[in-house]
């Protein structure tokens, strides 16, 4: 698989990149959309960080929590009760 985040940082001379997988989901009813950000494996204890947005229009309601070294503790970064 290819390292596309270190050859970007390398080529473009970036000093972040972050690459990004969105996923829909509901909690209760109410839509949301979730990305995931990673910065790759070489930002081991600042890797992963995730952005929570309500997904209807009109939903302004965002949260990010702090970047974190696995995707578990990423989201539990999130302030998820401000979706109640």
């Amino acid at each position: 698989m290819n390292d596309y985040v270190s050859i970007l940082k390398q080529v473009a001379g970036a000093d972040e990149v972050w690459e990004e997988r969105r996923f829909s989901i509901y909690r209760g009813s109410r839509a949301l959309t979730v990305t995931i950000l990673d910065q790759g494996a070489a930002e081991s204890s600042h890797r992963f960080m995730a952005i929570v947005e309500g997904a209807n229009e009109g939903d302004n309601t965002r949260s990010a929590g702090n970047a974190a070294g696995t995707v578990d503790d990423a989201l539990q970064a999130v302030h998820w009760w401000e979706f109640d």
